[in-house]
Parts: structure tokens; sequence; C-alpha cells
């Protein structure tokens, strides 16, 4: 089951400071409550990497993305 939640930085702001977002929107992973700590290449190109989405990226490519979490 994958669960999307999402916050408003503006009204949260020590999430971000706590998980180190430097650019909106970013996508964590999560396992078991956890961030993901570890990296994840599709294509032999990065698209996760410690658990936050990098570069920009379609909706095929995330689902591919969460089988392997």
């Amino acid at each position: 089951m994958i669960n999307l939640i999402k916050i408003d930085v503006d009204e949260n702001p020590l999430i971000t400071r706590i998980l180190d977002i430097h650019s909106i929107p970013t996508l964590l992973f999560f396992k078991n409550g956890i961030l993901l700590n570890r990296d994840i290449e599709l294509y032999d190109y990065p698209f996760v990497k410690n658990g936050m989405m990098v570069g920009i990226t379609c909706e095929h490519i995330i689902k591919e993305i969460i089988k392997l979490v």
C-alpha cells in the first residue's frame, strides 16, 4: 500500500530543516515509517538518492521506483 501525504511547508517550516528539503515539490520515500536510506537507479540514471526523488520524471518511472521500494 502506498500513502501520499501533502505537507504545506509554509505552515510546517521545521519539516524542511529536519528532512533537508531545498526545493518544492519534493517527493520522499519512506518504508515502515523510516526514510529510505538508499539510492534507486533506473535505466542507469539515479532517480532516488537517500530516499529523496531527484530530477523530474514521469508517472511510469515513479511506478517502477515504487515497485523497487
